[in-house]
């Protein structure tokens, strides 16, 4: 039995949304909505609105009573998001994401329009995370007088950005991690130990250790 908790993006909004939810790339996601006891208050038509951190906002589905469901076409969840429920109703229009993807992440505008208090909305928050995939090397070099680098430790294509440290018994120093923002909205860590090599530094343990 999953558990949610439903609330209003505001004292003045009877529209009860989760204010968060949480996934990864391929899963299938629920966003709740509902207005609960709309008492007098007529409930006209329901529409999602999709609005991305760094796009415009667009409508991804939109349910009238006599009309029926309609996802528009040129929405970038075509073909990926549906009412759960068939037909769906007004009072519990909530809606499935299948196959996530890490550009899904942004705010889910539940909108409802009323007369006569014309539209009220609720807000989600749909947080994307990804696991990274992590890289370890060392370099072969050889004694000398000048600091090189001996190490290098990657995490590719995760988010949050992951946070690399270093354990040893040599004296050298990390360099300054390098994060790159990749198109698909993950992070790219990278960073390297270097020593100025001597001979007694030869096969020492050196480890990277990635936390996420």
């Amino acid at each position: 039995i999953e558990d949610f908790t439903l609330k209003s993006l505001s004292n003045q909004s009877r529209v009860r949304v989760e204010p968060e939810v949480v996934s990864y790339p391929g899963q299938t996601v629920t966003l709740r909505c509902q207005f609960p006891n709309p008492g007098e208050t007529q409930l006209t038509q329901v529409s999602w609105i999709f609005e991305p951190t760094d796009a415009e906002r667009t409508n991804i589905a939109v349910f009238h009573p006599n009309f029926g469901a309609s996802y528009p076409a040129k929405s970038p969840l075509s073909g990926r998001v549906s009412f759960v429920t068939d037909p769906p109703t007004l009072e519990n229009p909530s809606i499935k994401i299948i196959e996530v993807k890490m550009t899904d992440e942004g705010r889910y505008i539940c909108e409802y329009a009323t007369y006569p208090s014309g539209n009220e909305q609720g807000v989600t928050s749909l947080i994307m995370l990804a696991k990274p995939k992590n890289l370890a090397t060392t370099v072969r070099v050889n004694a000398g007088k000048t600091p090189v680098i001996v190490a290098r430790c990657e995490s590719s294509n995760g988010r949050p950005a992951a946070t690399i440290s270093w354990s040893t018994a040599l004296n050298g120093n990390v360099t300054a991690p390098i994060e790159t923002e990749n198109p698909d909205n993950t992070f790219s860590v990278q960073s390297a130990y270097m020593l100025v090599p001597q001979p007694s530094d030869n096969g020492k343990d050196i480890s990277c250790m990635v936390s996420h």
